[in-house]
């Protein structure tokens, strides 16, 4: 399973304090992250981006827990959501083969939307992807070449 987590109004704190304070917020998060995760769990930053993902070994609805666990304990830390002493808040989603998805690369596009759809309902939340994603372009042609 994966849960995919997104810093909320990451580009604000960029603009407003600059991308080193971007930067501190995105490692303190990390470790803020990994050390609500049990030892199998992998956790990884996406690119170069304020995306991270988190590979479980779990059901959709575990990694459903897990994510809004990890949301409303940054919400409810002993720092008060504080991390390198700006409030922030996360988003996720969570997805898990084959349930949302025939490939990794599925599932996680799956957590990536569902992320998407917890920001577009406020923010601060994890949601379970409610299908697979979409096929890509490349994906039908190929589909429709068999």
């Amino acid at each position: 399973a994966i849960v995919h987590v997104d810093v909320d109004h990451l580009r604000r704190y960029n603009d407003q304090y600059g991308q080193p304070r971007g930067d501190r917020i995105l490692k303190a998060l990390s470790q803020f992250l990994q050390a609500r995760l049990r030892e199998d769990d992998l956790i990884g930053r996406l690119s170069d981006g304020d995306e991270f993902v988190i590979a479980l070994t779990a059901t959709a609805e575990q990694a459903l827990a897990v994510g809004r666990r990890l949301v409303t304990s940054l919400r409810r830390s002993d720092r008060d959501g504080q991390l390198d002493g700006l409030r922030v808040s996360i988003s996720a989603g969570a997805a898990a083969w084959p349930k949302h998805g025939t490939s990794a690369r599925h599932v996680l596009d799956a957590a990536r939307l569902a992320t998407r759809l917890a920001k577009a309902r406020g923010r601060g939340q994890c949601l379970l992807a409610e299908g697979p994603p979409p096929a890509t372009e490349y994906e039908e042609e190929v589909r429709d070449t068999l």
